[in-house]
């Protein structure tokens, strides 16, 4: 298939990095976001008061993250095929209605336990589904709404901006579940999303225009060729290929902690339930300072290869610390270390991807990027939950031996001279993307 891919003439390029339109989409999915993780904390909670098991709440973080293995590849396709505006805004307002319909749920029947958590676990899937549509629409339009050379700022803006509305959402999340309870966080939640799709319905996003022999076949097929092309570009990047299947392994080993944490505050930490979201705001906060570390110190080459790799042994040595050391204040310092290191980490890794992919390629790899990366994160989740109860609830062992594995995999990829190189681009100076 013989496709060119082409900016719309109708929108001027971007000269400055908050313009419109950038601006809208951070202020929507700021809002969002911070609703979003005000409705993680009400549901790890409201599981762990009423079912005290780890594999339930296991179970239920893995069927939030499955679709996304399905679907975010084909995300990917349609972000590049149709409208990336479009799927922004219709994502969000599908989300907020699922959002409500659950918290209306909840009011309903309050003691309906076995209900509850029917409805939540459907909902939380197809907001999955909807979700891997929604994050290569929006990964992919941003090179598209600021300046070429300021889409590390941009990057780490936006990343930085998720990171402070997450903490902000993790801050108070505890004392919410408390003071008001799960089912009206959740409808908290759905209007965050309402509020981010008015916001982004707002932005001019400059679609890519395809002049194009689109011969004949069925939709099906084009999309199936997409696909096709979009592996192809990725697997034979040099360097990539081992991104994306580090990125599913380190999910694995990663997932466990998040889904144990509730347990280990609880039942190790023998702190309030609070600290389970001042645990996650720590990590926010870390991430927070990443991500501005990285628009402020971009390094460059060899030294960026070498600076990304310590970052992410340090990362793996997080989860180790945690269980070794039981002690709150030293528990906040870990994963306020932890989310330093993947703040720092996310902002580079994107915005290579994002200088090295040409734009009608973007939607299709992101979606692919994030079919890797969570391919295999849902069953860490339920294994995650599993073998916290198999341990009779020994998460400081279980933080151990994933942070063990996951250095013995970053040491593995990092001995990889593609993978060296990948890490070590620049951008070159000639304003095209690179098309593999």
């Amino acid at each position: 298939m013989d496709v060119s891919i082409e900016r719309k003439n109708d929108l001027q390029e971007p000269t400055r990095l908050l313009n419109a339109n950038y601006v809208l989409l951070w202020q929507g999915q700021f809002v969002s976001r911070a609703g979003s993780e005000l409705f993680s904390i009400a549901m790890m909670l409201w599981v762990k008061e009423v079912t005290e098991s780890s594999s339930i709440l296991g179970i239920l973080m893995m069927l939030a993250s499955i679709p996304a293995v399905f679907s975010s590849a084909l995300g990917g396709v349609f972000a590049d095929r149709f409208s990336r505006k479009k799927i922004i805004v219709t994502s969000d307002a599908i989300s907020g209605l699922l959002m409500f319909s659950l918290g209306t749920l909840m009011f309903m029947y309050p003691t309906h336990v076995r209900v509850i958590l029917l409805g939540m676990f459907i909902v939380v899937t197809l907001n999955g589904i909807v979700s891997s549509f929604f994050i290569p629409a929006v990964t992919a339009s941003i090179p598209s709404i600021v300046p070429r050379e300021m889409i590390e700022r941009a990057n780490s803006l936006r990343q930085a901006s998720f990171r402070v509305a997450g903490f902000i959402g993790t801050a108070i999340g505890g004392f919410l579940y408390k003071a008001i309870g799960a089912p009206m966080i959740v409808l908290i939640n759905g209007l965050t999303y309402w509020i981010s799709a008015i916001s982004e319905s707002f932005i001019k996003i400059p679609d890519v225009q395809r002049s194009q022999r689109e011969d004949s076949g069925t939709l099906l097929a084009k999309i199936k060729q997409d696909l096709k092309e979009g592996f192809e570009f990725m697997w034979h990047f040099p360097g990539l290929r081992g991104l994306f299947l580090a990125s599913a392994i380190l999910n694995f080993f990663t997932m466990p902690i998040m889904v144990l944490l509730p347990f280990y505050v609880l039942d190790f930490l023998k702190i309030g339930e609070e600290w389970v979201g001042l645990l996650l705001l720590a990590l926010g906060v870390g991430s927070l300072m990443g991500s501005i570390f990285a628009g402020i110190f971009r390094f460059r080459g060899k030294r960026r290869a070498v600076v990304l790799i310590l970052a992410m042994l340090v990362q793996g040595l997080t989860p180790i610390a945690l269980g070794l050391f039981i002690v709150p204040s030293l528990a906040v310092i870990f994963a306020c270390l932890s989310g330093m290191m993947g703040g720092f980490i996310f902002v580079n890794i994107i915005s290579i991807l994002q200088q090295v992919i040409a734009t009608e390629m973007r939607g299709r790899v992101f979606g692919l990027l994030n079919t890797f990366s969570a391919s295999i994160a849902p069953l860490g989740m339920g294994v995650g939950g599993i073998v916290g109860d198999l341990t009779g609830k020994n998460i400081p062992l279980v933080f151990i031996a994933c942070g063990t594995i996951i250095i013995f995999i970053i040491l593995m990829v990092a001995m990889r001279r593609s993978f060296r190189q990948f890490l070590a681009f620049d951008q070159p100076k000639t304003p095209e993307s690179m098309n593999g």
